[in-house]
């Protein structure tokens, strides 16, 4: 039986959130009006990772049973772009879920491709766009 998936916790979140806005940012959408993002952890049903409701993104525990990939260097995108595994290969890419969800608290729906698609495969990362 393999070993169970570790839980998330929201000290695990708060680096990723904050670079979240910032790529945002730099994409350039105007975060300030979000104000503060209140952050939680629930077990979600079936294979949703993230919900974002008025200024809460709660996020699965386990990213629906495939693990979180937390960067410890979330300014560099190099676990994505060096050949081999990094640990980013299986799981879902928290830094992507958290800027798709702060989009959604942005007014963006789904969108067909990119970070805005309803759908994210393991070992992905998407940036925002406007």
């Amino acid at each position: 039986m393999p070993a169970p998936l570790p839980t998330l916790t929201t000290r695990d979140v708060q680096p990723l959130l904050a670079e979240a806005l910032r790529r945002w940012k730099l994409a350039g959408a105007d975060v300030r009006g979000l104000g503060a993002i209140n952050i939680q952890i629930a077990d979600l049903p079936g294979a949703t990772l993230a919900t974002a409701h008025g200024r809460t993104i709660t996020l699965d525990a386990n990213a629906a049973g495939h693990g979180w990939f937390i960067d410890r260097t979330p300014r560099s995108d190099s676990e994505f772009t060096r050949k081999g595994n990094q640990g980013e290969q299986n799981r879902i890419d928290l830094l992507t879920v958290l800027i798709h969800e702060i989009g959604h608290l942005l007014g963006h729906k789904h969108d067909a491709d990119g970070v805005m698609d309803a759908e994210l495969g393991v070992g992905m990362r998407e940036l925002p766009s406007l």
